[in-house]
C-alpha cells in the first residue's frame, strides 16, 4: 500500500491508496495511540467508517484506501465526509495524471 506512493493529507487524515480491480472501494483504518484514549481512537474510528459508508458511492471505485489519524479533538460527522472526498479526490486525481503520464 505505502509502496504505490499515492498519499495525501487533508487536515488530520492522510489517505494512502493503492489501485484494485474491483468494483467498489476497500477502507483500513490507522489510528495511534497518540490520538487519544481507547473511547476516543473508537469514536473517531466510527465517525470515520460511517463517513466512508455514507459517501463511498459518490467516489471514484476501485481503490484500496488506508486512513491514517493525526491526534486531533473529534470532530462531526460532517467534517470527516468533506475531508475523505477531499483526500480521496486528490488522490484519485494524481492516479490519473499519473496513468495519463505512464501511457
Amino acid at each position: 500500500m505505502f509502496a504505490a506512493r499515492l498519499r495525501k493529507s487533508a487536515g488530520p487524515l492522510t489517505v494512502c491508496a493503492r489501485a484494485n480491480d474491483l468494483p467498489y472501494c476497500r477502507l483500513g483504518l490507522s489510528v495511534s495511540r497518540h490520538v487519544g484514549a481507547a473511547v476516543t481512537r473508537n469514536r473517531i474510528k466510527r465517525l470515520v467508517r460511517e463517513a466512508f459508508r455514507l459517501c463511498q458511492h459518490d467516489w471514484p471505485r476501485g481503490y484500496d484506501l488506508v486512513v491514517i489519524v493525526r491526534p486531533h479533538d473529534p470532530l462531526s460527522l460532517a467534517a470527516y465526509q468533506k475531508l475523505l472526498f477531499t483526500a480521496i479526490r486528490a488522490v484519485h486525481m494524481t492516479a490519473q495524471k499519473r496513468a495519463k503520464d505512464d501511457s
